[in-house]
């Protein structure tokens, strides 16, 4: 994945079909999204290992984020109506996610810049 974070995460599709496309993401230490939506595609996400901390804003408002912290076993659900980013916040553990989603999934980064506007 190629965003302005200096340390990369990978995404592995594991399964694509018209209607869900299912992905594992390796979250090495420190390891984190841009701002980002995925489009009009609705997901789950489970933690598999590690722990994330997820900050997520109201797509319309783009308001102040609120946070969560997720970990191993942990489910959660991102919507059409929302923008995230997501961060292995260790300094020595990787974390691995997988992601579920509904057809038509893109992701769409957002800048500092959009976010203010």
């Amino acid at each position: 994945m190629t965003h302005n974070s200096p340390i990369e995460y990978k995404r592995i599709v594991i399964y694509k079909d018209v209607d869900i496309e299912v992905t594992i993401i390796e979250w090495p230490p420190g390891a984190e999204t841009p701002w980002h939506d995925h489009g009009d595609a609705k997901g789950v996400i489970t933690v598999l290992d590690g722990r994330v901390r997820e900050s997520v804003r109201d797509k319309k408002t783009k308001g102040s984020p609120r946070t969560f912290f997720h970990s191993r076993g942990n489910t959660f659900f991102e919507t059409t109506d929302t923008i995230h980013k997501m961060k292995n916040i260790s300094l020595v553990q990787s974390a691995v996610t997988v992601h579920v989603y509904t057809a038509h999934f893109e992701m769409k980064e957002y800048t500092e810049e959009e976010l203010k506007q």
